[in-house]
């Protein structure tokens, strides 16, 4: 049963690292005019992230069109540990008769300094997209393939105080779109996107504490395991519907959301080695053994909805000189309760055979796996967003502005490295520059998360002891808490959108961009 306790604990940690972040969590937004503009891009989106912002917002476009977008996110958190305030003394400890050493003197590193990322540069946040309206006066399509806006890898150190929730992430999400829009360009338009929601990767990583026997420690021990999750996943359906109307020429709404939720069900192998630094069990030949070490899990991508209001202000010869948008986002978060995870396999520990070298020990059977479910508890997320922009120059050159509050979906006594939502604030701004079909937008956004600080008390993110679990060995305690202390947070985004409208150059001779209308 211990070994169950183990791999059980191991794959629970790891799966509430991946299925927070493929839950899709992203910082706003797809696109440099969305970006610029504070997130607020719902009613009068008029380039190709209509297919993941408002695909109705197709029909604004005349001709075929080319979209090309990337963001280089620079993700800059960081987690100090807290001081236990549990007893240290009993992190003394015996497994084999072999006394485990105290935890404070020898431990390999400072487990209170603050750690940060080592790579806190994720250069690759694009979308590419495709439409036409095929010389049809009111219908536009559009192809497309992106992913969330979001940090999709991270690398901490393993010897750090955040080792318990997290070690490493490395994931990537893509959705593939087929979009279309109908309407009167002028006045209204609907519209949908239908998506395949792909999963070629994801990875996760963080420590577990396989002490045998009674004890509280928090920081370390020589009995932790490095656990890597590698889950993937293929061709889960999702759709995303859309709708803008203007009932007078200076004024429009608009609302957009995702119908039908992404749901998936990931299917993986668990790693399993000793922390560098650390010799597991103080024997360097123990290592863990998996047999046919299978995981799957049922998470989903729920619900969402966005709804706008936009001004124009308009000149007298009906181009638009500025514009103001306000957006109200809800992301349905709550729907996630619990992961439930069906787990098949059979794990064990081996060391050598002081007797008989060749004939392996086995201080831990092997034992075949059971499933098991973790309890969420997350929140619905809201989100204000205010933004404009200002032809300064029609039809050539534009600046946009614009601000955003959003809620986080995370319960602050679960807050954890791995699924980094909650309350945060961001402005952002940008410049458009449009020309003979060309059409460049570069837009930047700072992202404060607000503090957070977890009381050692109030933590319930709980350090995995499969050997020993809490209550039964840890004093009465219900657990070892790896979130208490000190969290922080904040993003800068640097996003380059370029579109090309290719009917501009089949033109006999170079104009400018159509007027803005």
């Amino acid at each position: 049963m211990r070994t169950q306790r183990l791999v059980l604990s191991i794959l629970l940690g790891a799966l509430s690292g991946s299925v927070a972040s493929a839950g899709g969590f992203e910082f706003p937004e797809h696109g440099a005019r969305a970006m610029g503009r504070g997130g607020a891009w719902t009613v009068g989106v008029d380039d190709l992230t209509a297919l993941a912002l408002n695909p109705a917002g197709l029909l604004r476009l005349d001709g075929t069109h080319l979209y090309l977008s990337d963001n280089l996110m620079w993700h800059d958190f960081a987690f100090t540990r807290a001081p236990s305030g549990m007893d240290l003394t009993t992190q003394l400890t015996e497994f084999g008769g072999n006394a485990a050493k105290n935890v404070a003197p020898t431990y390999p590193g400072d487990p209170l300094e603050t750690i940060r990322p080592k790579n806190k540069l994720f250069p690759l946040g694009a979308m590419l997209g495709l439409g036409s309206d095929f010389g049809l006066k009111n219908w536009h399509f559009a192809l497309g393939v992106y992913g969330p806006n979001a940090f999709g890898k991270v690398e901490l150190p393993q010897l750090g105080g955040q080792r318990y929730m997290l070690t490493s992430m490395d994931m990537l999400l893509l959705y593939y779109s087929l979009s279309f829009a109908y309407g009167e360009k002028e006045k209204w338009a609907i519209g949908a996107t239908f998506q395949i929601a792909d999963m070629p990767k994801s990875e996760f990583g963080l420590v577990v504490h396989g002490i045998p026997s009674g004890g509280v420690v928090p920081y370390y021990s020589t009995f932790d395991l490095l656990s890597t999750l590698d889950l993937k996943f293929h061709s889960a359906f999702s759709m995303i519907w859309g709708g803008w109307w203007r009932p007078i020429p200076q004024f429009e709404i608009g609302a957009s959301a995702r119908l039908v939720p992404v749901f998936m069900k990931p299917k993986g192998k668990v790693k399993l080695a000793s922390v560098e630094g650390i010799t597991l069990v103080g024997n360097k030949d123990a290592e863990p053994v998996l047999e046919n070490g299978d995981a799957e899990i049922a998470l989903s991508i729920p619900m969402d909805a966005r709804l706008g209001a936009r001004y124009r202000h308009l000149a007298p010869d009906g181009h638009e000189v500025f514009d103001l948008e306000l957006n109200f986002v809800y992301e349905a978060w709550s729907a996630i309760k619990a992961f439930d995870v069906k787990l098949t396999g059979k794990a064990g520990v081996k060391t050598p055979n002081a007797q008989d070298p060749s004939s392996p020990f086995y201080p831990v059977p092997i034992t075949d796996l059971t499933n098991i479910s973790l309890d969420k508890r997350w929140r619905d997320t809201y989100s204000v967003r205010l933004g404009g922009t200002w032809n300064a120059v029609p039809n050539w050159f534009s600046w946009s502005l614009g601000g955003l509050f959003e809620s986080g979906a995370i319960p602050p006594q679960y807050t954890n490295l791995d699924f980094l939502s909650w309350d945060r604030f961001g402005v952002g701004t940008g410049f458009r520059f449009t020309h003979w079909g060309v059409d460049l937008s570069i837009a930047y956004m700072f992202i404060h998360q607000l503090t957070r600080e977890v009381a050692e008390e109030d933590g319930k993110v709980f350090q995995q002891r499969p050997f020993a679990t809490c209550p039964k060995y840890c004093d009465g305690l219900t657990g070892v808490p790896a979130n208490a202390g000190k969290f922080e947070s904040q993003v800068h985004q640097l996003q380059i959108s370029l579109q090309l409208h290719f009917d501009e150059w089949v033109k006999k001779k170079p104009v400018d961009a159509a007027p803005v209308k």
